[in-house]
């Protein structure tokens, strides 16, 4: 457990190659995807390791395993 006292949740991914992952968002927050591992599909943006993507004004995202992968999801205010 890491606590850091900010308005805050960050995810840890692990998904493998072609598994889907459905995320309920708010549109009132903002999402950051950093890939660290594998190449993963967010809506229809493709990103690899070192790629991260800001995702804003979604209601869903969809996160494809386009092969065994690890990212991080930081859910902000």
């Amino acid at each position: 457990f890491l606590k850091i006292n900010q308005d805050v949740n960050l995810y840890l991914g692990d998904i493998e190659k072609d598994q889907i992952l459905f995320f309920t968002s708010k549109v009132e927050r903002k999402y950051y995807l950093q890939v660290i591992k594998g190449e993963v599909k967010i809506n229809s943006l493709i990103l690899s390791p070192g790629d991260g993507a800001k995702i804003i004004q979604e209601t869903e995202l969809v996160i494809s395993g386009l092969e065994d992968s690890h990212f991080l999801l930081f859910d902000l205010p």
